[in-house]
């Protein structure tokens, strides 16, 4: 019945339009028509095929086409199960909760072969710009379109870029269960997602470990998948900044990208989701570049109301935004957004002024909960003044995990196994603090476990609170190695903020940065600035500046005019200093910040 539906209505047919044409249940066509696939007629007319979902061996027709689409079709409902069932997280009383409205603002980014490394343009406006004009700027995208996309002539491999807390790993997993409820990409019979961090992923050896099945049925399962070529096969490959070997080492994830045919999977479709930090190596191979932009405003208030449902604390939170311009140009992350919204409520509908202070924050709100857990009952809670004076009982617990956070960030890791904790005496139950949240493997049958931290800034301030507990020397030799780090961006505004660099020997690298005369790296020193919210700092870098700051051949977001309207309003009244940045090309709001703090 399906096949002859395809030939006559084409190769977008599905046995779900058949099922609506025909207006029969959906799973009881579907059992039937598998069932006359793969399992042999029966002698008795009025006895009906019975079809489980579960993979299993069964009396399959001889013919070998046969075989394969009777395996892949039970595959597929097997896959279709776990989506169905699962949910990427395990964490039950995770704080906050993610946002309650998910949107994906989607856009084409022109392709450009990268030879030299990162595309600059792209991370400064993941990391500071504004989303609105993030999108006009772009091609705007649907999710249909990308399914379109990968059905054209040729191999497609589609590389889905977005920041830090943008949705990435939520928009890879909302793929999967698109395709589970027949919404999306109902061209392809299987879906398969892949999450790249997850340890039998980084040490699979060959295509079978890739599969999340029983695995004596794994290479029955390949069999029938490298038949086809992986023709109908769509391949989502989940976090690939988080993915080890990369390019540079033999693996089946650089298989599956370079020489598919290797594997017999050379007809597969790719979806690869990754931070543009990491992705400059895949360049050559992708055939559409797609930008997760994040919320627009409307979208940002859109989920305050659905947060808060009380109009007039809305208001109060937008006024207070309008006063944090820095946390307001943070809130186009939608995780950020669920954060800066818990904080405020959080904390009796008052915002801290920089990131650091919303961190901490946060930070200090999961410890709380944390302790309030394992309190008994009349218990008094200790209060959390700072993150200097925890109780005895946790501060070690907490010096441990920001030295795994540390680690974490020297080693570019987002997720750390049960062993990773075990190395540094944390307990591997879901009570770390509160400060991580778990994520149940999709690969490995066993049910292997993750954690990872609720947000990177999460992980970055931990590791910043790490490196301001060092010796000076260790402090200095850190800050004169990393500080040009991408990476390390946020790291050294924390920094910034919990030692004011007053740390012995940190300004005399902070003068040799100025001394540079590079505006990037000023502009980065400035953000430190900003977020320290010292006086006589901002007026030490203004004496070693020589009167001059020369900003004109920089490109100024709104961030970026107003840490500099900030330091100029601070050094103004006791520093001779000309300051030079080209007006042309900025927009009317960045302007406005840069007056107001003057």
């Amino acid at each position: 019945m399906l096949r002859k539906w395809r030939s006559k209505h084409g190769g977008k047919a599905t046995y779900r339009n058949l099922t609506v044409l025909l207006k029969l249940e959906e799973t009881d066509l579907a059992e039937k028509l598998c069932g006359l696939i793969w399992q042999p007629q029966s002698s008795s007319s009025d006895v009906q095929p019975q079809v489980s979902h579960k993979l299993q061996r069964t009396s399959a027709p001889s013919d070998p086409e046969e075989t394969s689409r009777s395996i892949r079709c039970q595959y597929a409902n097997t896959l279709k199960d776990k989506y169905r069932s699962r949910v990427p997280t395990f964490l039950t009383l995770q704080w906050p909760p993610p946002p309650t409205h998910k949107v994906f603002n989607l856009a084409m980014i022109s392709q450009r072969v990268l030879k030299y490394g990162r595309d600059e343009e792209l991370v400064r406006l993941l990391q500071k710009g504004n989303v609105s004009k993030v999108v006009s700027s772009r091609n705007p995208v649907t999710l249909d379109q990308i399914s379109d996309n990968l059905h054209t002539v040729g191999r497609k491999i589609v590389l889905i870029e977005g920041a830090p807390g943008a949705g990435k790993s939520t928009l890879a997993w909302h793929l999967c269960k698109r395709w589970e409820a027949g919404e999306l990409f109902q061209e392809f019979e299987i879906v398969l997602f892949v999450q790249l961090r997850e340890p039998a992923v980084q040490s699979a050896q060959s295509f079978e470990d890739l599969l999340p099945t029983e695995s004596n049925m794994r290479s029955e399962v390949v069999s029938a998948l490298q038949y086809c070529r992986g023709r109908q096969v769509l391949i989502v490959l989940d976090s690939w900044d988080e993915f080890k070997s990369g390019l540079h080492q033999q693996s089946v994830i650089k298989s599956l990208i370079c020489d598919p045919s290797a594997l017999k999977m050379q007809f597969s479709a790719l979806i690869i989701t990754s931070r543009p930090l990491a992705t400059a190596q895949l360049q050559h191979f992708i055939s559409k570049r797609i930008e997760i932009a994040g919320f627009l405003k409307s979208e940002i208030t859109r989920y305050f109301n659905e947060a808060i449902d009380d109009p007039k604390v809305v208001q109060k939170l937008s006024d207070r935004l309008r006063e944090h311009p820095v946390i307001e140009a943070s809130c186009y992350l939608p995780l950020n957004t669920a954060i800066v919204t818990h904080v405020f409520l959080a904390q009796n509908h008052t915002l801290p002024a920089t990131l650091h202070g919303v961190f901490t924050s946060l930070v200090k709100c999961c410890i709380k909960r944390h302790l309030k857990r394992g309190a008994k009952e009349g218990e008094v809670i200790p209060k959390i003044s700072s993150l200097d004076n925890l109780p005895p009982d946790i501060q070690e617990q907490f010096e441990n995990l920001c030295t795994l956070a540390y680690h974490g960030v020297m080693e570019n890791k987002a997720t750390f196994s049960e062993e990773d904790l075990q190395s540094f005496k944390l307990p591997t139950e879901l009570s770390t603090l509160s400060l991580m949240q778990g994520v149940a493997s999709f690969t490995d049958t066993e049910e292997s476990k993750l954690y990872n931290f609720l947000h990177l800034s999460t992980q970055e301030l931990l590791a910043a609170f790490h490196i301001s507990k060092l010796q000076p020397d260790e402090q200095v030799k850190i800050f004169n190695e990393l500080f040009e780090q991408p990476r390390f961006a946020n790291v050294f505004q924390f920094y910034a903020a919990f030692t004011k660099l007053q740390t012995e020997g940190i300004r005399d690298t902070v003068s040799s940065v100025v001394n540079r005369r590079n505006a990037t790296l000023l502009l980065s020193l400035l953000h430190c600035l900003y977020e320290a919210q010292d006086d006589t700092l901002c007026q030490f870098v203004a004496s070693e500046a020589e009167e001059e700051l020369d900003f004109s051949d920089e490109p100024m977001s709104p961030v970026d005019c107003l840490t500099v309207g900030y330091f100029s309003r601070t050094v103004c009244s006791t520093e001779k200093l000309k300051l030079t940045f080209t007006i042309d090309g900025i927009a009317e709001y960045s302007v406005s910040l840069f007056i107001k703090e003057l």
